[in-house]
């Protein structure tokens, strides 16, 4: 979490005529980063800050950790487990995930698990920029499945 940014622009965020949406990663401690993120905004925006909602004062501000929930991850998180979990990838996702797994048995750890996951599956599928925002604009990913229900709530109530 990069809070310090945040601090230093209070008075902009507290007379800004829009409406910021923070979407963040939980990482290894979604309760934490949670209640961190919720105290900060609320004192940086004098208004009750909650994960997955949109404040009703002005501006208006949303905050979103992802993957959502109790669960510990980021964004790819999130997104990997939407596609993992259609029945038509699941030969891609075994190859995804056989040769990751290769690569850890040589000693190769990835700090990001999902993120490597994400990468190999857009090496291939989104190989001119291998990146979540254009795979994405690459329709690599359903944008429609149920995992991503509460994001996309969040993201409609916008």
């Amino acid at each position: 979490m990069k809070l310090t940014k945040m601090t230093s622009k209070q008075s902009r965020v507290n007379s800004a005529p829009w409406h910021p949406g923070f979407i963040f990663d939980a990482d290894n401690a979604p309760a934490h980063a949670r209640s961190a993120l919720q105290t900060k905004l609320s004192q940086l925006t004098g208004q009750p800050v909650v994960d997955g909602q949109w404040t009703v004062g002005s501006p208006k501000i949303g905050l979103f950790v992802v993957p959502g929930g109790d669960q510990p991850g980021e964004i790819e998180t999130l997104v990997w487990h939407s596609w993992a979990n259609d029945p038509r990838n699941s030969q891609p996702k075994q190859c995804i995930e056989s040769y990751i797994a290769c690569l850890m048995e040589t000693g190769r750890k990835a700090h990001s698990p999902d993120k490597a996951l994400v990468g190999a599956l857009l090496a291939v599928c989104s190989d001119e920029d291998p990146r979540l925002g254009p795979g994405t604009r690459d329709n690599v990913f359903d944008l429609a499945r149920p995992e991503l229900e509460p994001l996309r709530h969040f993201l409609d109530r916008f």
